[in-house]
């Protein structure tokens, strides 16, 4: 049977292609869409979803609006990476369908049993924790995009996703959920050439085209770093990646080290709570991308 899951996310052209790997795959059952501000304002993920999801065929998947800020300290809304609109300027129209009145937080506390893959901020999975104290009994698994244990990608110690609200992540991860972590120093690895952009549908050549400009400027390659859909390849095929057990705590202070993840692999500061990826196979995670969205 596939694998049930929901998508919590913060689209993002990285979102929006693990969106559509989730959409095209077999092996799992997209259930429903939920959304957090974080790579662009809620006004703008939140529609971004919606598109995404009609571009995939897949206009029957409920999608639910959540936090448009985090927990505690607002931040400062950043839309560089993924473009103005937050898929890359890539001239996509709006949505024909409409999201749902239930909030995000409240569909994500009714998982019963799904998987859930965050791949944005966790300010909805912790908001839903503290709205219904048994939520985290319904979450089969919890697979995470966010962290960087050697060093991130906002500051020198911060990864985004934990970065936007290390207080909602510090909630979720003392939660006692079955957790994996797929952090930066995995998703580095998760790399697609203009070669491989190339074979992709058109609207999602159209989406990578400013993430490309972006990676061959900040980072001097000539690939785009596709974070968010490791996550979803993970639960396609574990072995895409390397998990380590680990006790991972987050810097909630306001300190230059706001939001840096901190792992601790040897047991010394308490059991395990999470299973992290510290690395990913290229070939197999590109292999795999194409495997499922190479233009028909």
């Amino acid at each position: 049977m596939p694998t049930r899951i929901v998508i919590d996310c913060d689209p993002g052209t990285d979102d929006a292609i693990a969106i559509l790997l989730a959409a095209a795959s077999d092996e799992l059952d997209l259930a429903a869409v939920t959304v957090v501000a974080g790579n662009v304002g809620l006004d703008r993920t939140l529609p971004n979803a919606l598109r995404v999801l009609e571009l995939a065929g897949r206009a029957d998947v409920p999608v639910s609006g959540g936090a448009a800020r985090p927990l505690i300290w607002p931040v400062e809304q950043r839309a560089l990476v993924h473009g103005v609109d937050g898929l890359g300027d890539a001239g996509i129209g709006p949505p024909a369908a409409s999201a749902q009145t239930t909030h995000a937080a409240d569909v994500l506390a009714a998982l019963d049993g799904a998987t859930l893959v965050a791949i944005g901020p966790l300010t909805n999975v912790a908001i839903a924790l503290a709205r219904h104290p048994g939520a985290a009994a319904g979450i089969r698994q919890l697979i995470w995009m966010g962290g960087a244990f050697a060093g991130g990608n906002v500051t020198a110690a911060a990864e985004f996703n934990c970065w936007w609200d290390p207080e909602a992540a510090a909630r979720v991860l003392q939660a006692g959920i079955d957790l994996v972590i797929v952090p930066l120093d995995a998703t580095r690895h998760a790399t697609v050439t203009p070669a491989e952009i190339a074979l992709l549908a058109p609207d999602a050549q159209a989406m990578l085209g400013h993430y490309l400009e972006v990676c061959r400027t900040r980072y001097g390659v000539d690939e785009c770093r596709l974070h968010d859909p490791l996550a979803v390849a993970v639960l396609l095929d574990e072995a895409v990646v390397e998990l380590v057990d680990a006790r991972v705590e987050v810097d909630c202070t306001r300190d230059v080290s706001r939001g840096a993840t901190l792992a601790e692999r040897h047991g010394r500061t308490g059991p395990a709570n999470a299973r992290v990826a510290f690395a990913a196979d290229t070939e197999r995670f590109r292999s795999l991308l194409l495997s499922h969205l190479r233009q028909k």
